[in-house]
């Protein structure tokens, strides 16, 4: 009887450091199906056990002494195995609870990896898109240049002649006409000195 009371002391102990706050791995490796079968035969052994001692307890002279002490045994073990229920019950609570935890933790992690995929692509985009507006407008720039370029640059008016050889006859066709009239003019004013008159000299033909 001694060893008995011994280990299901043992036993409530166990229960009782189980029910306290402990590392989820430690919650999380109690077999709570084996525990609370366990209780249940070891209720049914003591039940067992006292409806015997009950029994030769009508073969003794103070039956009713008797009785009562197995009645008190009885109930103090029964306690007992109902306050590892307890344990068990609040054991598994915690369990359900830290792996209800470690689920939305998970689900958590995966939105946010989620988010964080989806921010890197549109910043990739949006980087994507920037470059190539960049280089469109770079793109624009050049064409533009190269456009008032081309509008700048003199045009040959026959093959093979470059824009300096025609800007220098120009320039010499230019000097040339603006000698001319200055003869003309001198000339002109020679003759109204000559003849002395002050009438206008006749228009010239264009």
């Amino acid at each position: 009887m001694k060893r008995y009371f011994l280990a299901l002391s043992l036993i409530f102990v166990t229960g009782w450091t189980l029910a306290q706050p402990v590392a989820p791995a430690v919650v999380g490796g109690l077999d709570i199906e084996g525990e609370r079968s366990r209780i249940q035969a070891e209720r049914m052994r003591e039940e067992a056990r006292f409806e015997q001692e009950e029994a030769a307890c009508y073969a003794r002279f103070a039956v009713t002494d008797c009785l009562r002490g197995v009645r008190v045994r009885r109930s103090k073990v029964m306690v007992e195995l109902r306050q590892q229920d307890i344990l068990l019950n609040d054991a598994q609570r915690k369990q359900k609870a830290q792996a209800q935890l470690e689920r939305i933790a998970e689900k958590a992690a995966a939105q946010q990896s989620e988010e964080g995929a989806t921010n890197r692509l549109e910043a990739l985009q949006a980087q994507k898109e920037r470059t190539e507006r960049a280089k469109q407008k770079a793109a624009d720039a050049n064409a533009k240049a190269a456009q008032g370029a081309v509008r700048r640059e003199p045009k040959a008016s026959e093959p093979g002649r470059s824009a300096q050889e025609i800007t220098k006859e120009q320039e010499q066709y230019t000097r040339k006409v603006q000698e001319a009239q200055e003869r003309k003019a001198s000339k002109e004013k020679s003759l109204r000195e000559k003849s002395g008159s002050t009438s206008k000299p006749l228009p010239s033909a264009p």
